[in-house]
């Protein structure tokens, strides 16, 4: 069935999932990391302000911590829903079937669960990196920056704000998946082994 695409593809179908959805994850945030600065209003009056006092690289400034953010973000959502649709369909052995939609909501919320608990750290380093890059703090590093967060605030502070972030997070995963995979079935896009 088109329905759960790359879900009965295996163990092969998961990390190629994962690998995907991690790079994607990474190409759209270089691509879109052009920032906005808190400073500035308008997207046109920020990048000619910005691209006027740093040139390129302040345009990109910041990119690091993005990248390295979304990409274990993206890879660890897509392998926990994979995973998931897998085990459903190993557990019931409908092989064949079409996924149903409560099955792909709670495989999408599990992995905006799993994915934002994992990567969350990063994600608060990198705002504190972009937030404070004005401040004087610009040469600190992702590792200084997360050694400094937690001299400060002990290891919760680098899950400041987690709880508030599930809220939107997990049902937004739950719906994107879901919504992905019925797109699909609707275009009748076929599984991996479907297309051999």
């Amino acid at each position: 069935s088109a329905a759960g695409g790359g879900a009965g593809a295996g163990g092969g179908g998961v990390r190629q999932a994962s690998a995907a959805g991690g790079g994607s994850g990474g190409g759209t945030a270089a691509v879109a990391s052009p920032r906005r600065s808190r400073h500035h209003r308008g997207v046109l009056r920020t990048l000619w302000t910005v691209g006027a006092e740093g040139g390129l690289v302040g345009l990109y400034r910041g990119v690091t911590p993005t990248v390295a953010g979304i990409l274990p973000y993206a890879g660890m959502k897509f392998f926990v829903f994979e995973t998931a649709v897998q085990e459903w369909r190993a557990a019931t052995n409908e092989h064949t079937a079409s996924v149903p939609t409560h099955v792909r909501l709670l495989a999408g919320a599990s992995a905006g669960l799993v994915a934002q608990t994992i990567t969350y750290p990063l994600d608060v380093v990198r705002r504190n990196m972009q937030v404070e890059s004005a401040s004087g703090l610009a040469h600190l590093n992702m590792a200084q920056w997360a050694k400094r967060i937690i001299a400060e605030d002990g290891v919760k502070g680098l899950y400041r704000g987690l709880s508030v972030n599930y809220i939107k997070v997990i049902p937004t995963t739950a719906v994107g998946f879901t919504v992905y995979e019925e797109l699909k079935a609707w275009m009748r896009v076929k599984p991996p082994q479907a297309r051999v």
